[in-house]
């Protein structure tokens, strides 16, 4: 009778390609448990994405769930983490760094007393091509605390080559910080000042900016956000923020990267004749927001959430 550990290893590893999503380690954690064969196979899968939590929330109803407070330490927790994921480093491709902070309480971003038992962790995960720095819970109000990155972390990003970046809500670069030309997509959600001194330590392909307040963007952030998006090496923008209609801070201009293809989505309020507004009518509005014609732009309102404004503008010369 012929059994699954029978099959080529090629075979087997795309079956357990296929199990994707949220269901992913449900279904292959039991088979990894059967033998040694089936348990190197699906590691490559289970642990391909690995959140590695120094301090964590969690949000139920309407109660913050932290067993312990985030103000104290819980060292036997952090050391049980780190061991765990030095074991399944070799096959963590995608890493998420959280280290949440708790309200507007005193925050060291990853601190010193964990910082060289992290680092000696990380160098043993040479595959890793995605990095998330998460210092909010995702939909949560960020504290109005800021974090400097430790200078040792952004080092070890420098080393890397990276196909994506994300930098959380409040975390500023470090002092002292040399630029990282190996990072292809930066993507960060501002608050305030943070994360825009970011930009002009990275020079990616592809820069997604998303204001994340809900009030209008201030002249200095999009200054930084002007500034970030003339990277010579610039090939897609995305942006989104909000921006009141009578904001004379803001004024778009993207002539200095005729390669890059642009994606704007603003929320304002801009009184429009027709309903929906016709193409002509939103160009008419924007134009004297923007420093270039508007007719290679092509703009529509999107109502899938709430009325958003998306503006595109295609490559103007070739990649």
């Amino acid at each position: 009778m012929a059994k699954i550990t029978s099959l080529p290893t090629e075979t087997l590893t795309a079956i357990a390609a296929l199990v994707k999503g949220r269901n992913r380690f449900n279904s292959l954690y039991p088979l990894s448990r059967t033998c040694t064969l089936l348990n190197e196979i699906c590691a490559e899968f289970i642990f391909c994405e690995y959140e590695l939590v120094v301090r964590k929330v969690t949000y139920r109803g309407d109660m913050f769930q932290d067993h312990q407070h985030m103000h104290e330490w819980s060292n036997r927790a952090v050391k049980a983490r780190l061991a765990h994921f030095r074991k399944k480093a070799p096959f963590v491709r995608e890493l998420v760094l959280i280290d949440h902070s708790y309200r507007d309480q005193p925050h060291e971003f990853l601190p010193d007393r964990m910082l060289s038992a992290l680092l000696r962790s990380l160098k043993t995960a040479r595959r890793i091509t995605h990095v998330t720095l998460q210092s909010v819970p995702p939909g949560h109000r960020p504290p109005d605390l800021e974090v400097e990155l430790p200078l040792p972390i952004w080092d070890w990003i420098r080393a890397r080559s990276l196909k994506f970046l994300y930098i959380g809500l409040n975390i500023h670069a470090p002092r002292g910080a040399l630029p990282c030309a190996n990072v292809d997509h930066f993507n960060a959600w501002i608050y305030k000042d943070g994360p825009v001194d970011f930009l002009p330590l990275v020079n990616p392909r592809r820069l997604s900016l998303t204001h994340a307040a809900k009030f209008d963007i201030d002249a200095k952030t999009f200054q930084s956000l002007m500034l970030g998006a003339r990277h010579y090496n610039l090939r897609t923008l995305q942006l989104a923020f909000f921006v009141a209609h009578d904001d004379d801070c803001v004024s778009f201009d993207f002539s200095g990267v005729p390669r890059a293809d642009i994606r704007i989505r603003l929320s304002l309020n801009i009184d429009y004749k027709s309903t929906p507004p016709k193409q002509e009518e939103l160009k008419v509005a924007m134009q004297p927001r923007f420093e270039e014609d508007l007719s290679t732009y092509k703009l529509m309102i999107d109502r899938e959430y709430h009325p958003m404004l998306v503006i595109h503008r295609p490559p103007l010369v070739p990649a």
